[in-house]
């Protein structure tokens, strides 16, 4: 199996719900529905403190943000709830509002036949992570911008990515005419579309043991990796960092694994998953060869990576990749930190000002000429094959140089290209990855600056997730959302990195979000069939499940299972338990 990630977006509509049933009988009753549809509120996003919130504010489509009110409305008035979640940094969810949102006549399609509801995804991840696995389970595809029809219920019945204004328009409609004439048929699929929690025996122990784990974890790896290229087979190259982290915390690793790390390592910080001007790594890249990356930046992938390149070097004796770690944090501090707040941004965008994607970092010939003197742009000319066409639609995308003068033509070219927008919000959990990586540059540097500020953020984020009402977010000064399992569980693995006692905090997660039917991705579920679950998976954070059942046998023996179907998204179980 492979580990769950955003892929990018294609035009499609999957066959579910809607291409199975076809046109429905009538439209005399599905007009008569419409006609009697109440007026759409006004556009609720305005003025909104999150820049991708705020961003959608001018759109002609009446926007909503998501509470009980929704529900509440959509069952007074029986009319469909669209969700559409996204990110800032997110160039596809860019695209939506300029090919969709922006328009009148898709606007007044989905104002008409549903009430529209926009969220941020990184305000709201358990909402968020509730539509993508649905998207998951009933298509096969998920990603950003994520779009779920739901019943007046709050059932999910229906999802697509992005897609152009025309067959948007048709989904819109087609569903709303199915709405009104078979509502009962479109409501019992999808309960059956649920997830079906499990109950877990307190009295059970797992029985699957720590070794055995390891070596079905080692074998799903060998038959996985790509040892071409490095990272796992694919279409595309993400850099998996609790996967690669856990991979590196195992002793005894057999030569193949070691080698096929080694090569991933520097397959991502030589190649363009890196960015060689400014610093920092992309999301990922949209190609097997770690060639054309997809260009937003953000605060969890760097805070990982530079854990990763610290623990890794240190381990193996790689001063190299130890000044890659510390190059990560400078590039870290010097572009998402907040000095009024002690905190970091999450995310820069893949956009510039102009929307094009990547354009901070892609360079015409002539840019290059204008920047540079003739003796460097002859050097680069050379280097770079400047009079071929360019690689990335007809321009350049720097990459080093051996030269003595790279340096200086580095700081250069990042001067002339200032990094693009960055994302507002601070989210907590995202902060405390930044203290483990500051604990592992201690650790590899030997650097006491390093360890302070790892206990400063940590001190920082535990005043603010441990008051009465923890925030998920600051945006500005400003608390934005509620904390979330997410949140906590990054401050508890904090905590033990750090070496703090773990048993108040262990127990606080625990009061807030463990049920019966597993753990709650917030403290309050907002939509039916947001239940406990044992097991999460390993995806571009950690497993959070793992993070919060060390020493929960009972608990271990629920996801069990899990453990055994997909091993390589368990590898966390393997660095943060002893218990197996």
């Amino acid at each position: 199996m492979k580990i769950r990630a955003k892929k990018t977006p294609e035009p499609g509509a999957e066959k579910t719900i809607l291409q199975k049933w076809g046109r429905p009988r009538s439209r005399r009753t599905f007009i008569a529905t419409l006609l009697a549809a109440p007026a759409a509120l006004a556009n609720a996003l305005k003025g909104n403190p999150s820049p991708y919130l705020a961003m959608h504010g001018d759109n002609p489509v009446d926007w909503h943000l998501w509470s009980d009110a929704v529900l509440k409305q959509a069952q007074a008035h029986n009319r469909l709830i669209f969700i559409s979640s996204g990110y800032f940094s997110c160039y596809w969810c860019h695209r939506m509002e300029e090919d969709v949102y922006l328009h009148p006549d898709a606007a007044a399609v989905l104002n008409r036949y549903t009430i529209p509801v926009k969220v941020d995804r990184e305000l709201d991840p358990a909402l968020d992570s509730y539509l993508i696995d649905f998207a998951q389970r009933t298509t096969g595809r998920a990603g950003w911008p994520i779009h779920v029809l739901l019943t007046p219920d709050g059932l999910p019945f229906y999802s697509f990515l992005y897609q152009p204004k025309k067959p948007f328009m048709e989904i819109i409609e087609r569903a709303a005419r199915l709405w009104a004439e078979r509502p009962d048929e479109i409501r019992a699929a999808a309960r059956r579309a649920l997830p079906h929690p499990r109950r877990y025996d307190p009295d059970a122990r797992p029985t699957l043991k720590r070794q055995a784990f390891r070596t079905l974890f080692l074998e799903r790896l060998r038959e996985e990796m790509d040892d071409f290229s490095g990272g796992l087979k694919g279409q595309q190259k993400f850099p998996q960092s609790p996967l690669l982290l856990s991979v590196a915390s195992l002793n005894g690793l057999p030569d193949t694994v070691r080698e096929w790390l080694t090569l991933t390592l520097e397959q991502m910080a030589s190649r363009h998953l890196r960015d060689h001007v400014h610093g920092g790594f992309f999301r990922y890249t949209v190609d097997p060869e770690w060639h054309t990356p997809h260009y937003e930046k953000m605060l969890y992938d760097n805070a990982q990576l530079a854990t990763l390149y610290c623990r890794a070097g240190r381990r193996f004796d790689r001063r190299d990749w130890i000044d890659i770690g510390l190059e990560t944090l400078h590039f870290v501090e010097a572009q998402l930190f907040n000095p009024k707040t002690g905190l970091f941004f999450g995310s820069l965008s893949a956009v510039d000002a102009h929307g094009e994607e990547g354009g901070n970092y892609l360079w015409t010939r002539s840019e290059l000429k204008r920047v540079l003197d003739a003796e460097t742009f002859n050097l680069i000319r050379k280097a770079w094959q400047l009079d071929q066409p360019g690689p990335w639609d007809g321009k350049w995308l720097p990459e080093p140089i051996e030269d003595p003068r790279w340096p200086a033509i580095r700081r250069k070219l990042a001067a002339a290209k200032p990094q693009p927008a960055r994302d507002s919000k601070q989210l907590l959990g995202w902060n405390a990855l930044m203290v483990e990586a500051y604990q592992a540059a201690a650790e590899a540097s030997g650097e006491d600056t390093w360890r302070n500020k790892a206990t400063e953020l940590f001190e920082r984020l535990h005043h603010l997730l441990m008051g009465k009402r923890p925030p998920r977010a600051l945006i500005g000064r400003r608390p934005a959302g509620d904390a979330t399992l997410e949140d906590h569980a990054l401050l508890l693995r904090a905590a033990a990195v750090l070496g703090r006692p773990t048993d108040a905090l262990r127990r606080y997660i625990e009061r807030r979000y463990l049920t019966d039917t597993g753990w709650k991705l917030a403290a309050r579920p907002m939509l039916p069939g947001m239940g406990g679950r044992f097991w999460l998976p390993d995806d571009a954070l950690p497993s959070l499940t793992a993070l919060v059942d060390k020493g929960a046998p009972a608990r271990l023996a629920a996801a069990e299972p899990d453990l055994r179907r997909a091993p390589l998204a368990s590898g966390s179980y393997l660095r943060f338990h002893t218990l197996l």
